[in-house]
């Protein structure tokens, strides 16, 4: 497996998150949803059977601020995640399992859209032509032919991703779904980087950045297949720094959280039907060695 690859796996699996709630600025109103969530369990997930993450350099810690809105304009679960961003890009987070209200949501299956679970994934079935990671089978998904996974992630040369948009017809094949018989449906995926060293800052950080690749990838179609087989989130946009490494931004829009809760009533359920869209926002940071 090559180190872009490497790189790029360890980026997505390693995203699981606590939550926790001591910020009241960026708590809503949302009726009987409102509630400030409360950490159960921990996960540490790092690619290739390696569960210690301090074996890498770390190039940052940062605090983000976790909010989950869903089609209503209802907060389920709003809060904060810590994570560690090391030299290979992998991310170490701790605690996935967050209560909100008579919700239980794991949080790494969403963030993770798991990959540690049903058909797992095969590292063999990704490839790269320098701009785009691609795969062809990914979270009990397999895609005919491959879908765009993530840009880069490597980037030494920020130039030659600008202006970048493709657009990828594919077919999603599911085996095996959950119930019932196999899935099988066409759709078309959006890669655009809208800006490359962009500025970035927000009200909360001492210091901002300015070495941002702004990114989203687009979903379209699919119709009948769940948004956890193969990752197919509405759109996913993603705020990197390049120079030094860090992530101050990441934006999920997805078809509902269903397959993402453990425990729920029928009045909590009813209002997470729809759009859900799911914000890390940085809150602080500390590059390692500054």
């Amino acid at each position: 497996m090559n180190l872009r690859l490497c790189q790029s796996l360890s980026l997505i699996i390693g995203l699981g998150t606590g939550c926790y709630s001591n910020d009241e600025s960026l708590v809503g109103q949302s009726g009987n949803l409102q509630t400030k969530p409360v950490v159960q369990g921990a996960t540490a997930n790092i690619p290739g059977g390696k569960s210690d993450a301090t074996a890498k350099k770390l190039v940052a810690s940062a605090t983000f601020f976790l909010d989950i809105v869903t089609a209503s304009g209802a907060k389920p679960c709003t809060g904060e995640v810590n994570l560690n961003i090391m030299e290979d890009f992998t991310i170490s987070l701790a605690n996935s399992k967050a209560l909100c209200a008579s919700l239980t949501l794991d949080l790494e299956k969403l963030l993770g859209a798991q990959l540690q679970s049903g058909a797992g994934l095969n590292v063999n079935k990704f490839s790269s032509d320098g701009q785009i990671l691609s795969t062809s089978e990914i979270a009990g998904g397999t895609f005919s032919p491959p879908r765009p996974f993530i840009v880069g992630p490597l980037v030494q040369d920020i130039t030659k991703f600008s202006g970048l948009k493709r657009t990828t017809a594919s077919t999603i094949t599911v085996a095996k779904p959950d119930t019932g018989p196999a899935l099988t449906a066409p759709g078309t995926f959006v890669t655009t980087v809208l800006e490359v060293n962009q500025a970035y800052t927000n009200q909360y950080l001492k210091q901002g950045f300015d070495k941002v690749m702004h990114w989203t990838l687009e979903t379209q179609g699919f119709q009948g297949v769940p948004a956890k087989y193969g990752l197919l989130f509405k759109r996913w946009e993603w705020f990197w720094n390049t120079r030094p490494i860090m992530i101050p931004k990441i934006i999920i829009t997805l078809e509902g959280l269903d397959a993402f809760i453990e425990s729920k009533s029928g009045e909590t359920l009813s209002e997470l039907v729809g759009e859900v869209t799911v914000t890390l926002t940085v809150k602080d940071y500390n590059l390692s060695g500054s």
